[in-house]
């Protein structure tokens, strides 16, 4: 895994559904040219995870608010 911090300049899918999502897959073009390969794309614009909306979320859904946290969705 690794880290890399720079603006997102386009996100090409491989393979597009018919309602424009993605099947899976694709490259993220960074400003700088460079191109970063994915298998799966989680867009994290910032926000507070709100448990209380959906009974059982604090019991049972995993934190998804900093690099450890992303690390242990990845183990899952």
């Amino acid at each position: 895994m690794q880290h890399i911090c720079s603006r997102v300049a386009q996100v090409r899918p491989e393979r597009t559904t018919q309602d424009g999502g993605s099947a899976g897959g694709g490259t993220v073009l960074l400003e700088g040219g460079a191109e970063v390969p994915y298998d799966w794309l989680v867009l994290a614009l910032g926000a507070e995870t709100n448990t209380a909306m959906a009974e059982g979320a604090r019991e049972h859904a995993i934190a998804f608010a900093t690099l450890d946290d992303a690390k242990r969705v990845r183990a899952c």
